[in-house]
């Protein structure tokens, strides 16, 4: 009876540990930085059925839907916006897209894609795609069709300006702030808008503005023209020191701390002075599988990075903070949000 006991006491004691530690994992980012990780995305049911999820600390809530692409959180409540589900009427079946308030959804008429969400003063803005660049209408037809990229305020479309795309938007006390670009004679400038009043930018031909922030009444733009990035502060112009001629890309834009973040799809600048992002996986020789690379922020000298791996039988789905890597269960992971320290 003792041996048992002594045994049982000793199994219980590994269990605890090995749950602690499994614990310290999980939630390590929470822990140490006082903040709650979500991260939006997709899994698979029992069924074999995609389904749309986020992750907050590691915890995977469920929603209603296929996919969460982008997601933001205010006083406790999870915006996000995705694919809802596919119309099958179409041929080819077309994605409908949605936003979501605590899991449940609201539609985004017209909407055939999105880019990002946020939240103000109850009001919820989401950019995206409204309508299509073309499609087939059989094997040898291609067919041109009316698009534009704009946002929606609680679900209803806002346009716009004449021969401009949005592509990023703030709301600052009730002042909607938005970048992007506009067209003359074919040529793209970057600039942005402030209640729909165009600012211009300088030296800002043939690129186009994926970001914008306002912190402290300083509002800060950020831009590439795919090998070349750069950011405006106030309207002042500052280059990215690029080593190399890659797509630059551009994954997000964060200030912390007086410090510009330009998030790139393979280095990061702090100020423009260029980071290397290293350790991340690398494709492996299966042509069978797949690497996605998701959202990338920076927060408190920290780099998080989602993304995911797959191939016909199995998924993983992981965030990656500077160098170390944390997985969940899931399918798919497109978007981070990281709570009360982003945009402070």
């Amino acid at each position: 009876m003792k041996r048992t006991f002594l045994l049982f006491t000793l199994v219980a004691m590994f269990l605890l540990s090995c749950s602690t530690k499994a614990n310290k994992i999980q939630n390590i980012n929470e822990i140490e930085n006082k903040i709650d990780v979500y991260i939006g995305g997709s899994f698979l049911n029992n069924e074999g059925e995609i389904v749309a999820c986020y992750w907050k600390n590691g915890v995977r809530n469920e929603i209603d839907g296929l996919q969460v692409i982008t997601l933001t959180v205010v006083d406790e409540k999870v915006y996000a916006a995705g694919r809802y589900e596919y119309d099958f009427s179409l041929e080819p079946p077309e994605a409908i897209y949605c936003y979501w308030i605590d899991g449940d959804p609201y539609e985004l008429p017209g909407c055939t894609s999105v880019r990002n969400i946020c939240v103000d003063n109850g009001k919820v803005y989401v950019v995206g795609m409204n309508g299509h660049m073309g499609r087939w209408v059989d094997e040898d037809t291609w067919e041109e069709t009316h698009w534009e990229q704009g946002y929606w305020v609680n679900g209803i479309y806002q346009s716009p300006p004449k021969d401009s795309h949005i592509l990023a938007i703030k709301e600052v006390n009730g002042v909607v702030y938005t970048s992007g670009y506009y067209s003359i004679n074919e040529t793209n400038y970057a600039c942005y808008w402030i209640n729909g009043i165009r600012k211009e930018l300088p030296n800002s031909e043939l690129f186009a503005a994926y970001g914008i922030e306002v912190i402290n009444n300083n509002i800060y733009v950020a831009a590439t023209n795919n090998n070349q990035g750069c950011y405006w502060v106030n309207g002042k112009q500052y280059i990215l020191n690029n080593h190399d001629e890659k797509n630059i890309g551009f994954k997000s834009l964060t200030v912390f701390n007086d410090k510009v973040y330009f998030i790139g799809r393979y280095n990061y600048w702090i100020n423009t002075k260029i980071h290397e992002i290293h350790d991340l996986p690398e494709r492996t020789n299966n042509s069978s599988s797949r690497l996605t690379l998701g959202e990338y922020k920076f927060i408190d000298e920290k780099l998080y990075i989602v993304g995911s791996e797959w191939d016909e039988r199995n998924s993983l789905v992981w965030y990656w903070v500077n160098g170390e890597f944390y997985y969940l269960n899931g399918y798919n992971a497109t978007s981070i949000y990281l709570n009360n320290l982003i945009n402070k």
